[in-house]
């Protein structure tokens, strides 16, 4: 004859406590119990082991999230100066020693002057 019906739960008792597991005694709602039920049929797993699986991405979606960093700003254009017209920049602080920006022609007879 097998293990009467107490005694095999107070051995599986027994082995969960000796995995570090405790006994919770909860009172969820039909439809809750629906969602549990379904998932236990999908993956023939405990209702312990879905319950702390569900707790775990619960506590992970809490935790803040890390912001990308934003794009980097677009490089400024290069100075397009029509021909005749004004070689330099002025400078912010009013300083003409400065360098001299270098030109270059383009074929589409635009300069450009490179800093």
């Amino acid at each position: 004859m097998g293990t009467p019906g107490k005694e095999r739960q107070k051995k599986y008792i027994e082995r969960q406590r000796q995995k570090g597991k405790l006994t919770v005694t909860l009172l969820l709602s039909k439809a809750t119990k629906e969602i549990l039920d379904r998932e236990q049929k999908k993956t023939n797993e405990t209702f312990s082991d879905i319950m702390e699986k569900a707790l775990f991405c619960y506590e992970e979606s809490l935790k803040p999230k890390a912001v990308p960093p934003p794009p980097p700003l677009p490089s400024p254009k290069p100075l397009a100066v029509k021909p005749g017209g004004k070689k330099t920049k002025k400078l912010a602080t009013g300083d003409k020693s400065a360098a001299k920006p270098k030109r270059k022609k383009r074929l589409d007879n635009q300069v450009t002057f490179e800093f």
